[in-house]
């Protein structure tokens, strides 16, 4: 974790010199920074590392707010509500059930955007996040039954972290962002796995 959160400060360290040294975006003649929102929703394709988890599929919806500091590069900040976690097989008296492991995050995404070609950016940050929800549901074939993990005995870490690295294509203001969260820290306590989830999202982006 250490040595990816010195990437991510050499980064942003970079992005900062290079802003410095480049010309602000001009906008009716004058130099000013430009700010825009961007409300986003899209799909999370989540599991598990270090396990037979499976993939599940979630919604995450949020918005963005960039602030250009050249032609080319970018600080964006974020307030994101993500739906992750994983499918696993499971057995219940013998018979074979399916279990949903939900584990859902208020993430706060703060990125370095460069704009390397036209309308295509190459992003990279780091993601606090604060996790509220986290159960687990089995299906016995019977019914369903449903329970906080922490029940269980599984100790759900309150806050997780991680990188998330892609690209994103803008056109007339709608963008397309599709990246990887790489994780840094244990989902719980007492256990191995982290978060591994791709996204793909659509947004619209608009001047304030």
């Amino acid at each position: 974790m250490q040595k990816s959160l010195s990437i991510i400060m050499t980064v942003m360290f970079a992005v900062t010199m290079q802003a410095q040294r480049n010309t602000p975006v001009k906008t009716q003649g004058k130099n000013e920074v430009r700010v825009t929102l961007q409300p986003k929703i899209g799909l999370n394709f989540a599991t598990l590392t270090k396990s037979d988890a499976h993939t599940k599929v979630g919604v995450v919806i949020g918005m963005d707010a960039e602030v250009m500091l050249s032609k080319k590069w970018g600080i964006s900040v974020g307030a994101l509500y993500s739906i992750q976690g994983a499918t696993v097989d499971a057995f219940n008296l013998g018979s074979r059930s399916d279990a949903s492991i939900t584990l859902n995050y208020l993430a706060f995404p703060v990125t370095a955007n460069y704009y390397f070609y036209k309308e295509y950016s190459f992003k990279i940050g780091l993601q606090p996040a604060v996790n509220v929800v986290s159960r687990v549901t089995a299906d016995n074939y019977r019914n369903y039954e449903t329970c906080d993990i922490r029940r269980l005995g599984v100790g759900v870490n309150e806050y997780d972290w991680a990188m998330p690295i892609g690209f994103a294509y803008e056109k007339k203001g709608f963008v397309i962002d599709a990246h990887y969260n790489i994780p840094l820290k244990r989902v719980a306590r007492d256990y191995n796995n982290k978060n591994s989830v791709f996204q793909f999202i659509i947004g619209y982006k608009f001047d304030i």
